[in-house]
């Protein structure tokens, strides 16, 4: 009966200390998924802000020389009036 309580004595002491290493990895895990997560979270505010100054600066740019060019020149073409060189 002795040896019996002995045995399962140190059974429980396996199991505890295993315990105690499976509680290590997963802190540890946790720990780099914090980390992880506050890196992507970093990256994905960096992304915004990129995306809003590109967005800023296609919205503000308006037509080029060559855009206007084709409007005037479609738009007169249009209304029939046409340049005739003198």
């Amino acid at each position: 009966m002795v040896q019996m309580i002995e045995n399962l004595n140190t059974s429980l002491d396996e199991l505890k200390e295993q315990n105690a290493r499976l509680t290590q990895i997963i802190t540890q895990q946790n720990e780099e998924l914090r980390v992880l997560h506050e890196k992507h979270d970093e990256e994905t505010r960096n992304m915004m802000m990129v995306l809003n100054e590109h967005e800023e600066t296609y919205n503000s740019k308006g037509f080029t020389l060559a855009q206007m060019t084709l409007v005037f020149y479609y738009l007169f073409n249009e209304l029939g009036i046409t340049l005739t060189s003198r």
